[in-house]
Formats: structure tokens, sequence, C-alpha cells
């Protein structure tokens, strides 16, 4: 369903699926993602979020990122280092280089980029950051394009076809998960996602840190 689903998203947020399942990041920590919480001193880099699900337990969170992941983000840390990697306004920007791309009409005739009104004023701009909600519906409609969702369908419908042919995020992290469990066991699931209780994880802390980069130099 991934794979089928990628060329109907916009570049951008088919990065964020593709780098969410190289690391089996939780959405909201592919949409925090900042070029100031990436540790790129080694080999496998260390993403540590600056907000996230246990952060109330006083649990750190340490994403591993392989070579995947660290292709895929290259071309989103040349930024200032406080600002999102993936922005809903990159996306528009993108989109509307794209379009240009496409123009047959030389520059120097007719509108020019930004010279024409937009014939209705948009609901809202677009942001500078993606939530786990939006990240969601990106790929919720992206589903329906590539499935082609019939149309006059009621309310209803949509539910029962939505849960058949649609997918969401976390579904990224949970193949990650059956990826590392076959590669090294349950022990680097542990490691790599964080489910490991806080007095397990500090008196392991330096073996789920060597075993999770390990496992990411292969799968991530």
């Amino acid at each position: 369903l991934v794979t089928v689903t990628l060329p109907h998203l916009t570049p951008l947020v088919a990065d964020m699926v593709r780098l969410a399942r190289a690391t089996g990041m939780r959405p909201g920590e592919v949409c925090a993602l900042r070029p100031c919480d990436i540790d790129r001193s080694g080999d496998v880099w260390k993403y540590t979020p600056a907000d996230h699900k246990m952060l109330h337990k006083d649990r750190q969170r340490v994403v591993h990122i392989g070579p995947k992941g660290q292709q895929i983000l290259c071309k989103y840390l040349l930024r200032a280092a406080d600002q999102f990697c993936f922005s809903p306004s990159l996306s528009v920007q993108q989109r509307r280089e794209r379009l240009a791309a496409k123009r047959k009409t030389p520059a120097t005739y007719g509108n020019y980029p930004g010279s024409k009104p937009a014939k209705r004023k948009p609901v809202r701009e677009a942001g500078e950051r993606y939530t786990s909600g939006s990240f969601r519906v990106a790929i919720q409609r992206a589903c329906e394009r590539a499935f082609n969702m019939p149309k006059n369908l009621s309310a209803a419908e949509r539910t029962t076809w939505r849960n058949k042919h649609c997918w969401h995020p976390n579904q990224l992290r949970h193949s990650f998960a059956t990826q590392a469990r076959q590669v090294a066991g349950i022990e680097s699931v542990q490691a790599l996602l964080g489910h490991a209780e806080l007095s397990t994880s500090q008196i392991y802390a330096e073996k789920s840190t060597e075993l999770a980069t390990r496992v990411v130099r292969q799968i991530g």
C-alpha cells in the first residue's frame, strides 16, 4: 500500500513517509524534526526530540538514523538550526517551482509568479510545520487518489472504503519494528523504539545504544 501511495504524495510528504519507514519515528517526531535536534558526529546520527510521548515520565527518546534516513534528510538540513525540516510552506513553494518548470510560455510573457491574484482566498495559509493530524490527512488523501475512491459515497461507505484502502503513519513504525525484530530480535525493537521501562533503560542504556546503532546501520 505504501509503495502505491508514494507517487500521489507531494515530494516533501513522501520523504516524511520514507524517513519514518527507515527510522521507526512516531509521526509527531517526524513533524517536529529540526537540524538542532540531530547529533551528526557519528556514522549513525542521533535525533533527540525536544518533545515526545514519554517526556512526562522523564524518559529520554533517541532516534537512530542510519544511511537511508541520512540520505533522505540531507536536503532538509540546509536551513536555520531551529527551523522545522518538513514545512508545509516549503511544500507549497516546491509545488510552485514544479509548475513553473512545466510552463511553456516564456517567463518574459504573460503573468509572472505572484502577479495573478488568486481566484479565492485560501481557507488557511500553509504553516511552518506539519502536525500528526495533517500528516495523516495528507496520506489519507493520497490513498484516496491512488486507489480511486468512488464518488458519491455516503459517510458510512466512505469510512468502510478508507478502512480497507487507507493506511496511517503509525503503521510505518510497526513495519520498521517488524524488520528490526527479524534482523536482531526483540531487544533491538526495545532499543530502537524506546519501549523499555525507565529502570531497565537506565541499567542497560549503553547496551541498548550499541544494539540500536548496529541494527540501524543495516536497515535504516
